[in-house]
């Protein structure tokens, strides 16, 4: 499939209209009434409301509206779900982070991003952030167009070969068995936060407010939006794609075909990425080691 730049844009309109559309209502619904269960059927653990299943399916209407062609994957799609993986993909993440919601914590998002025989092209994330524009604030990004804000084109300005004092850094405590830190990474980590979203955490790092961020292991709805965010406004990705080296991201389920067997493996990816300033990111991945058990 040619794309060209007025389909982009197009793709764009739509992804950014959905977005904010679910951006509205799970702000609606912050710190009402919900109907939370458990996914895993762990007490406390793998949650899910009828916000998210609701913005989900808000976004999807929209989506399927104007490209009924494409496939859609979503977080709360049933997990016995057989489809076809078309060249178009949207990876919807209708709330990421819902234990902070539940827990009215404002670090949530919602994420939104077509991608294209497996690679990002269009990505959106909302976070609840106050701004003079209305409820939350969006961020998108368009494959070679840079990443945006307001009208007001954004680019990750840090510039330091290392990790800064003072600054927001972000790592998985939960998965730090699956990583070793060098001893001069340790004594230089920043001001570490970790704030249980993945697109959160994807968004502060492209908009400067994170020096730095690995993150995961968490799945492709988690990461497809903000890896293009990084990627656009002058990051870089790396991910681990279940091997215990950091590589260049290139794309998920590659080399792609549309076939029941590649929207399977999107749905069943998990991994980790490390995102940041290009300096910074080849400084890390220098100085992490990885071991993740097969």
């Amino acid at each position: 499939m040619n794309i060209n730049e007025t389909s982009l844009n197009q793709i764009a309109e739509i992804a950014i209209e959905a977005t904010l559309e679910a951006g509205d209502y799970i702000s609606s619904r912050f710190g009402g009434d919900l109907t939370i269960s458990s996914k895993s059927g762990k007490t406390g653990q793998d949650l899910v409301t009828d916000v998210d299943k609701k913005s989900q399916k808000i976004i999807e209407e929209i989506i399927c509206k104007r490209f009924p062609n494409h496939t859609i994957l979503g977080e709360e799609d049933s997990d016995d779900k057989k489809t076809i993986a078309e060249d178009w993909v949207w990876a919807i993440d209708p709330i990421d982070g819902t234990n902070n919601y539940v827990n009215t914590s404002q670090h949530h998002a919602v994420s939104v991003a077509a991608m294209h025989k497996g690679y990002p092209m269009v990505g959106v994330i909302w976070v609840p952030w106050a701004n003079d524009s209305g409820n939350g604030l969006l961020m998108h990004a368009v494959k070679g167009s840079g990443t945006w804000i307001n009208g007001k084109r954004i680019e990750i300005e840090i510039d330091d070969i290392k990790p800064v004092r003072g600054r927001l850094s972000g790592l998985p405590w939960l998965e730090m068995g699956n990583f070793k830190l060098s001893k001069a990474l340790m004594s230089s980590l920043g001001e570490v936060r970790i704030f249980g979203s993945t697109a959160y955490e994807l968004f502060m790092v492209a908009n400067g407010s994170m020096q730095f961020s690995l993150t995961g292991f968490a799945n492709t709805w988690d990461f497809a939006a903000g890896i293009l965010l990084v990627e656009e406004s002058g990051g870089k990705v790396l991910w681990t794609n279940n091997t215990n080296k950091f590589e260049k991201f290139t794309g998920w389920a590659q080399p792609y075909s549309n076939s029941y067997d590649t929207y399977k493996n999107l749905r069943e990816w998990k991994g980790a990425v490390l995102v940041g300033s290009k300096k910074l990111v080849n400084y890390l991945s220098k100085n992490i080691k990885i071991n993740i058990s097969s």
